[in-house]
């Protein structure tokens, strides 16, 4: 998403936003680019073939287009957002700007300006190799935006830090072969790709402290066995890790679910303690299941409870956005009285067959049905069939008498609940609101 800012020179520049999904979608992809690099630009490197090809033309216009695209993104200083073309400029130029310079920078053209010139290519070829190496310095931008992903993304903190692990241990195992490599260490024989597999193989087997010792260090070379000793200890710290936090992430990777496992057999237990017949521990069963695969939950959110008052009716507004679209007594209201109302609705869910309301019973509240269909019954008759955006109750809270009618569930129905003293209380504050409600239950007598 973007947003609009002052320029001095008269003009307006389209700013991108620091949360925008495209910004996030391109950081993501940044990500991959960086990703890559790491892999071959080291293992070019180090096997002698470091051609200018397609794939070193690619990431060289990438990283230049994320120079221009990080210079007109807006950025965040502790809660403020920042939309000042000159500010977000500053603030790069302090921070990234020339490291990004270097890793687009096309260095390799320096070897062509050098024409024919055997000695001087000769000269400016190791120093090109080890700046190529400086694209890596990205890794420290991806760790970055790894730490701020969670806000952006619709993904479980557990799952995302499974996909963090993942993306670093499969970076630092690259970097420990070829390390191993560099060091002389491993068969000499063969292409270097085969040798890279072999470095590979002993990194894993030493990491995950297997180590079948069918690849070892040359004993008679200190290099090789202090940097064996250090992948060792590595290995074991990463082992740790994931006896001590792999199995705890999958556990977290859903915890609603664990959640909801957790609550059905409480529920479960409790009726096998207290004999509750099959039927209704069925019914029992059924209700926490709808709730699950309709909610993703089976209770009520209680950080809800923690927000403050007008945060927490915005939220309302945008979760009951259905049922306010639906409801006609709703659909002309101002703002005022949504704001009002939704505080006041009370979340009901009925199974088939449930009886929402029963002919003489004392009324007490009203519905507003927001999903599924529903019977009304007269003596026992079917006098009409309501669905969606309908609501009913609302006769008998005006008369302050008992009801007239029975209202089953056909199916799964969900919907909302108002309680008598919050129907009053809007009808005394909202005149509006009285006056429709009146017309609707005088048209209901019809």
């Amino acid at each position: 998403m973007a947003q609009s800012a002052s320029n001095p020179a008269g003009g307006v520049r389209t700013l991108i936003r620091y949360d925008g999904r495209e910004k996030i979608a391109w950081d993501i992809f940044i990500c991959a680019v960086v990703f890559l690099c790491a892999i071959l630009v080291p293992y070019r490197l180090l096997s002698g073939f470091d051609p200018i090809d397609a794939f070193y033309v690619f990431v060289t216009v990438v990283f230049c287009i994320d120079i221009g695209i990080v210079f007109r993104t807006t950025v965040v200083s502790g809660r403020t957002v920042i939309a000042d073309p000159e500010i977000i400029a500053q603030r790069y130029l302090r921070s990234w700007f020339f490291w990004d310079l270097l890793s687009a920078f096309p260095f390799p053209v320096f070897v062509l300006l050098a024409g024919n010139d055997t000695a001087a290519q000769g000269a400016l070829l190791p120093w090109l190799g080890g700046l190529r190496l400086v694209r890596l310095l990205s890794l420290l931008k991806v760790n970055s935006f790894f730490g701020r992903l969670p806000e952006f993304v619709k993904i479980s903190g557990a799952a995302l830090r499974l996909v963090v692990f993942a993306y670093w241990l499969i970076l630092v195992t690259h970097f420990i072969a070829l390390g191993w490599l560099a060091i002389g260490a491993g068969k000499p024989e063969g292409e270097f790709f085969t040798r890279y597999l072999r470095a590979l193989y002993w990194c894993i087997t030493t990491i995950s402290t297997i180590g079948y010792g069918d690849i070892t260090p040359d004993h008679s070379n200190h290099l090789q066995l202090v940097y064996t000793m250090v992948i060792q200890l590595f290995g074991v710290g990463v082992y740790g890790f994931v006896i001590g936090n792999i199995s705890t992430l999958v556990a977290n990777l859903d915890a609603a679910k664990a959640e909801y496992k957790r609550k059905t057999g409480e529920v479960l237990e409790y009726m096998r303690r207290h004999a509750i017949p099959a039927p209704l521990q069925f019914k029992v069963r059924d209700y926490f299941a709808y709730l699950w695969e309709t909610r993703g939950n089976v209770g009520k959110v209680e950080f809800l409870e923690e927000l403050p008052r007008q945060l927490g009716v915005d939220l309302a507004l945008f979760v009951n956005r259905d049922v306010i679209a639906k409801v006609p007594l709703f659909r002309e209201a101002d703002e005022l009285f949504l704001r009002q109302v939704v505080g006041l609705l009370k979340p009901v869910v009925f199974l088939p067959g449930d009886n929402i309301m029963l002919e003489g019973e004392h009324a007490d509240c009203m519905y507003f049905l927001s999903a599924g269909d529903v019977d009304v019954l007269v003596q026992g008759v079917a006098r009409a069939s309501l669905g969606a955006g309908s609501f009913f109750g609302e006769g008998a809270l005006v008369e302050g008498g008992w009801r007239t009618a029975t209202v089953r569930a056909l199916g799964y129905c969900e919907g909302y609940s108002l309680s008598v003293e919050d129907f009053n209380l809007l009808r005394r504050r909202y005149p509006e609101f009285d006056k429709r409600v009146l017309e609707m239950v005088e048209a209901r007598r019809r």
